[in-house]
C-alpha cells in the first residue's frame, strides 16, 4: 500500500507526454474545484521543480562531471535526496481532492527493469491515483505545442509512456483523453463526467 494512500479522499492524476495538455486541465479543474468551495490542491511529482534547492545544483554538478567517477557520486545523492522532494511536495495537510500532476509509475527514473527497486520506492511514497486521466491525441500536434526536445526522442517517450500505461492501469480507473481531436470544452466536460462518475458509484 502506498505510503500517502490515505492521506488525501480523492487523488485524481493527469499522466501524458509534454505538450498533450495537462497543465491546462489540471489549472481548469483547480479553479473549477475552488469556485465551488471544495478544497483542493495541486502536486506535482515530476523531476524537475525542486522543493530542495541543493537538488538543481547537485544536477548540475552531475551532468558537469558526466563519464566520472564524481558523476557516480552526485547520482547517488540525486537518488537519495529526490524521495525527501517527494515527501515534501505531497505534504501531510489533508484534502478533499489532490490533483496530481505527472506520476512516477508512469515516469520511472529508471527504464532498466535491473533499477525496478528504486522506482517501486517512489511508487510507495506516493499517494495513489483512484482516477488517471491520459492526455493523448496526434503525435505531431503535440509535439508542435512545445517542441522541447527532437521529435524522434518524442516518439520514443510517447510510445514508451504508451506501453506502461496499458500494462499499468486497471479500465476503471482509466480515461482517454484525446487533446488534439476533441474541443477543449467537451473533454473538460468529459473529465467532470468521469469524476462524478467515479467518486459517486
Amino acid at each position: 500500500m502506498p505510503l500517502m494512500q490515505l492521506q488525501e479522499k480523492h487523488n485524481i492524476c493527469f499522466i501524458g507526454i509534454d505538450g498533450s495538455g495537462k497543465g491546462t486541465y489540471i489549472k481548469m479543474l483547480l479553479n473549477k474545484l475552488s469556485d465551488s468551495d471544495i478544497d483542493c490542491r495541486y502536486c506535482y511529482l515530476g523531476y524537475s521543480n525542486f522543493k530542495l534547492n541543493c537538488l538543481i545544483k547537485i544536477i548540475d554538478l552531475k551532468e558537469k562531471y558526466r563519464g566520472s567517477f564524481i558523476y557516480k557520486f552526485y547520482f547517488i545523492l540525486y537518488l537519495i535526496l529526490l524521495p525527501i522532494d517527494f515527501l515534501i511536495r505531497i505534504g501531510f495537510r489533508r484534502t478533499d481532492y489532490l490533483i496530481i500532476d505527472r506520476h512516477p509509475k508512469f515516469e520511472p527514473i529508471f527504464y532498466n527493469s535491473s533499477c525496478s527497486f528504486y522506482n517501486k520506492i517512489l511508487e510507495f511514497i506516493c499517494p495513489k491515483p483512484d482516477i488517471i486521466f491520459y492526455l493523448t491525441g496526434d503525435d505531431k500536434i503535440i509535439w508542435c505545442r512545445k517542441k522541447e526536445y527532437d521529435y524522434s526522442l518524442f516518439i520514443k517517450k510517447s510510445a514508451y509512456l504508451e506501453k506502461l500505461v496499458k500494462s499499468k492501469v486497471d479500465d476503471e480507473r482509466l480515461i482517454v483523453i484525446n487533446t488534439t481531436s476533441n474541443d477543449i470544452n467537451n473533454n473538460f466536460k468529459k473529465i467532470n463526467q468521469a469524476i462524478k462518475y467515479h467518486f459517486e458509484n
